[in-house]
């Protein structure tokens, strides 16, 4: 059996329980970045509801709402595709699923409201 020498220079010291690793993982960096785009598309998807037309055709109505929609669902469903690591990445996904369950707007948006 041949003897190996370690230089002091290569040992990194170990991750602390409870710390923040020093690179985020890069599908949580890709979840942060989606997240604060997701938000400015719901800013945008909230004032669209506010300024709708309250006598337009159901048709219109629901076309409308679809094209409202639909950045925000296409962000989230790009949120959907990555795996959370840390608790910032795990609340990214969080604010994307409540996009798609119709509770984004009341939760984050306008709490109090």
């Amino acid at each position: 059996m041949t003897e190996q020498t370690v230089e002091t220079a290569d040992i990194k010291p170990a991750q602390q329980p409870g710390t923040t690793p020093a690179v985020m993982p890069a599908d949580d960096q890709a979840l942060l970045a989606l997240q604060a785009e997701l938000h400015e598309a719901v800013k945008v998807a909230d004032q669209r509801f506010r300024d709708m037309p309250e006598d337009m055709a159901l048709e219109d109505e629901l076309a409308e709402i679809d094209a409202i929609m639909q950045p925000g669902d296409a962000l989230a469903e790009r949120m959907f595709a990555l795996t959370p690591t840390t608790p910032s990445g795990i609340d990214a996904r969080v604010r994307a699923e409540a996009w798609h369950s119709g509770d984004y707007i009341t939760t984050y948006l306008r709490p109090y409201q």
